[in-house]
């Protein structure tokens, strides 16, 4: 899929904000969430989200 971003628009913003509004402003919502109350340190969470990326087969 090609998608042509306009000129001055940052594209993942463009992408989630103008393609799939009602999608992104719920992931975004949800991400903050997620953040806002976990119980782990910052190190502690983010060990923890970059092994479950590794399980699932994700690249980083």
């Amino acid at each position: 899929m090609i998608i042509d971003i306009p000129e001055g628009q940052e594209p993942i913003g463009y992408v989630w904000g103008e393609m799939v509004p009602g999608i992104g402003m719920a992931a975004a919502t949800f991400s903050m969430s997620v953040y806002e109350h976990t119980t782990l340190g910052l190190r502690e969470f983010e060990a923890a989200r970059l092994r479950i990326a590794q399980i699932n087969g994700c690249l980083f």
